[in-house]
């Protein structure tokens, strides 16, 4: 069992992350969701979870993780960790479960025995990688069977009404498909490497391609009762659907 820290927020954080279901619903949000990582400042390696959201999300997830809720733009606000024992806790508990950083997660597992230099190289290792490492289709189909995993995915990036549910976008196609090998619909190729995109912040150009999955009615119902006993941020939505 890891140390207990003193201070109120990280230790909240460890207690929850001692339930089984606590740490696939963080493992399925990030696997489709967010940044998990390190950044150079003053020539200083840090740690950091950054994610973007309407800030009634954000709101909620903070809730659930801790951290600081701060606005972006008139779209989206970002929920941001800094305290390097809350990153390693997350990175620790959800290695095992996140196949698409696995290796990030592991570097930052081992980030307080690191030298100042190592923790440099890693923040710079960490910044070039732009692409999703996606995990074998089977991993995902194994992780796909544990609802609570599903339900953070869910929670991350889903629209949900009566009619229809859209899973994603992201560049984990892999992850994607496993829902719909489960739960049945159709993956979509949304934007094509090399795209210009327009997002309410401006164009950019993707350096690489982005899919979502859509569910009608039926499948859509049977993913969602499945999944309904772990939903923590999309609640008013699944109730609904």
């Amino acid at each position: 069992m890891p140390k207990i820290e003193w201070d109120p927020e990280i230790r909240n954080l460890q207690i929850k992350l001692q339930n089984p279901n606590f740490c696939l619903w963080v493992a399925g949000y990030f696997e489709i969701a967010g940044f998990i990582g390190c950044f150079i400042s003053n020539g200083h390696a840090r740690l950091i979870i950054s994610v973007s959201d309407q800030h009634d999300y954000i709101q909620l997830l903070k809730e659930q993780l801790g951290g600081n809720n701060n606005r972006k733009s008139d779209y989206s606000h970002n929920l941001v960790i800094y305290k390097s024992a809350m990153v390693i806790a997350i990175a620790k508990a959800t290695k095992d479960y996140s196949p698409s950083r696995r290796d990030v997660l592991g570097l930052i597992e081992n980030w307080q025995n690191l030298e100042i230099f190592e923790r440099l190289q890693l923040a710079n290792k960490i910044k070039g990688q732009t692409a999703i490492i996606s995990g074998s289709t089977q991993e995902y189909q194994e992780l796909v069977n544990q609802p609570a995993f599903v339900a953070g995915i869910i929670d991350a990036r889903s629209k949900l009404n009566p009619d229809q549910l859209r899973v994603g976008t992201s560049q984990n196609k892999s992850l994607l498909e496993a829902i719909a090998s489960k739960y049945g619909g159709k993956v979509y190729e949304w934007f094509t490497e090399g795209d210009t995109a327009q997002f309410p912040q401006g164009e950019t150009v993707l350096d690489n391609s982005t899919y979502y999955l859509f569910l009608g009615k039926k499948n859509a119902k049977r993913l969602v009762t499945d999944i309904s006993a772990h939903i923590r941020i999309r609640r008013n939505e699944t109730d609904q659907g």
